[in-house]
């Protein structure tokens, strides 16, 4: 399923503005470290985000590694937060609704869209940021109500 296909889902509209809030948050704070975030940055560490979500958690990085080389991990752990922030509800029988966590099958999926959105935007170029633009000008505008 491609990224236009579950933003027309909302179950999955608000998975992927979930994850794409938390990277534009993460941007923001890394730019006031005086760091530059890229979207190959952001695409990595989605890469460590779904491989992690199929069981396959990345090697820890050295303690000595650079601030810049821990960016994808850092904002690989970022997003990974944003699942806890997700539950669907599962309505029951008294009429009450059951929280559950968010199903790995779709968080994958919502995390792949997102990948996706990246690769499309960006504009493979090494230091390229088009995705991150985006992302801000998308998250400000819905921010705003529109």
């Amino acid at each position: 399923m491609s990224h236009g296909d579950l933003m027309k889902n909302p179950l999955y509209a608000g998975i992927m503005y979930a994850i794409e809030n938390r990277i534009h948050a993460f941007d923001q704070s890394v730019a006031n470290r005086g760091l530059a975030l890229t979207d190959s940055q952001v695409r990595s560490a989605l890469v460590r985000t779904i491989n992690a979500a199929k069981g396959r958690p990345p090697a820890p990085l050295p303690p000595s590694a650079a601030e810049k080389d821990r960016l994808p991990a850092d904002l690989a752990l970022e997003v990974e937060a944003a699942r806890s922030d997700l539950a669907i509800g599962d309505p029951q029988p008294d009429g009450s609704v059951l929280e559950k966590p968010l199903p790995t099958a779709d968080w994958i999926k919502a995390l792949l869209a997102v990948r996706e959105s990246n690769e499309l935007r960006s504009e493979g170029r090494p230091g390229s940021r088009a995705y991150l633009d985006f992302l801000k000008g998308f998250i400000e505008q819905t921010k705003r109500g529109g």
